[in-house]
């Protein structure tokens, strides 16, 4: 398949609080190689007044990472405050240790999930990365109207006219995303072939020559898409079929 690449992952905005500067430079340094907007704090008090300006500006963060264990301001009071304002902003801790009763509270304010000191600068990723994943999934699953689940991570939004697989969006012609989008307005129904023809080639004149185009427009798109099952209903027309459907 040809793909066009999705830039959300790297132009999340990340608030890193952490109060030791070498490693916040040293982290700061590493997520700004694939992250574009990464903006630092070096205590809780800190990260909460950037945090609170960004928001008053109808500016957002997409995640915030923060050490535990930090002056003035600790991680749970930080996340308690925050908690206050945006009840679903993601949150990753860093900590040297994590006592029961402490990973108690966290769990109780729901982070996303918590890293253990020394940081892997890869593991660190991973768990940004899955984590975003998780907020943009929540994202679409929120405007479920617009959005038809082939599988998980595998959807046509019916609003773009988009076809999206594993966080890219599919290049198409103008002929597929026509095709596509019938199918997908009348999904788990037969559109017929007239109908079809009728809306893509309005303007055909010769009917078996536009039965032709559309047989090969179809063969095309299963070629490019084999995960995409479309249907051929005998002597009636085409649809696309999904058992336990998201819409």
């Amino acid at each position: 398949m040809e793909y066009i690449l999705n830039n959300n992952y790297r132009n999340i905005r990340i608030l890193l609080v952490e109060d030791d500067i070498q490693t916040l430079e040293k982290l700061h340094k590493m997520l700004n190689k694939v992250y574009a907007n990464v903006v630092v704090a070096e205590n809780g008090s800190e990260a909460l007044v950037k945090f609170k300006d960004y928001y008053s500006k109808d500016k957002y963060f997409d995640l915030i990472i923060s050490d535990l264990n930090m002056p003035k301001i600790n991680g749970i009071e930080l996340l308690e405050h925050i908690r206050i304002i945006d009840e679903f902003i993601p949150f990753i801790f860093l900590t040297a240790h994590l006592e029961l009763d402490t990973l108690l509270k966290v769990v109780k304010l729901d982070i996303n999930d918590y890293l253990t000191k020394p940081i892997s600068i890869t593991e660190l990723i991973a768990s940004i990365n899955k984590t975003t994943k998780k907020k943009y999934k929540e994202e679409f699953l929120k405007k479920e109207s617009d959005i038809i689940f082939i599988k998980d991570n595998f959807y046509w939004n019916l609003k773009t006219k988009n076809l999206h697989f594993n966080d890219s969006i599919i290049t198409l012609t103008k002929k597929e995303v026509e095709l596509l989008n019938e199918l997908f307005i009348n999904l788990n129904n037969t559109v017929s072939s007239e109908i079809i023809i009728y809306k893509l080639w309005e303007d055909c004149l010769d009917f078996e020559t536009a039965v032709i185009n559309l047989k090969n427009l179809i063969s095309r798109i299963r070629k490019k898409i084999p995960e995409l099952n479309i249907k051929n209903i005998y002597g009636l027309g085409y649809q696309i079929r999904i058992e336990n459907e998201r819409i």
